[in-house]
């Protein structure tokens, strides 16, 4: 029987076979508390965190991570989420985050400098003034990896819709369906 709590307890009480008794029932659920309690640093530690407090923890950052990826993938993913929190929606957090998902080599061709490019209210329509009548291109960025490893592109499309900003189009280029195959002459 646990005595967590009758250790606790000065030694006239813990004398006392009343006290004793009614600890008895009680503290079996008191040592599970202190052992979640005491287990807390382990829920925000990425390297050892349970995955389901791990992919919560993502949450809070704006991230999802899709619980059919391996262990593995799953923390590198949260840690590179974290550790590029700041620069969001840059090609530098981009090029990480795809990367942590596929374990790809990712490499990422702007048509122009995405960021200084005013947000377009709506595309021109034809009762805008002439001012405002400039041919609307949205921003475009082609993001070619070197392999999808373990993601499918909807997980990729996902990571990718979080970084960037809604107006710019994006395409995705599988290099490794690209690659030319080697024949061997017999």
């Amino acid at each position: 029987m646990s005595t967590l709590l009758l250790d606790q307890l000065p030694v006239v009480m813990a004398a006392d076979s009343g006290i004793a008794q009614f600890l008895g029932i009680v503290d079996p659920i008191a040592s599970q508390l202190y052992d979640v309690v005491g287990a807390k640093e382990v829920y925000f530690d990425p390297t050892v965190a349970p995955l389901p407090m791990l992919r919560w923890l993502a949450q809070r950052l704006g991230a999802e991570i899709d619980s059919h990826l391996p262990d593995a993938v799953q923390r590198s993913v949260f840690l590179v989420t974290a550790a590029t929190y700041a620069m969001r929606g840059t090609p530098t957090s981009l090029r990480m985050n795809i990367g942590a998902i596929t374990g790809a080599v990712v490499s990422i061709v702007e048509d122009g400098w995405i960021a200084s490019r005013p947000v377009p209210q709506h595309p021109p329509t034809s009762t805008d003034t002439p001012t405002e009548s400039a041919p609307f291109v949205p921003a475009a960025v082609t993001i070619h990896v070197s392999t999808l490893g373990h993601a499918t592109l909807a997980q990729i499309s996902a990571t990718i819709e979080r970084e960037l900003r809604g107006d710019v189009v994006y395409r995705i280029v599988d290099d490794s369906a690209l690659q030319p195959t080697v024949e061997v002459a017999a």
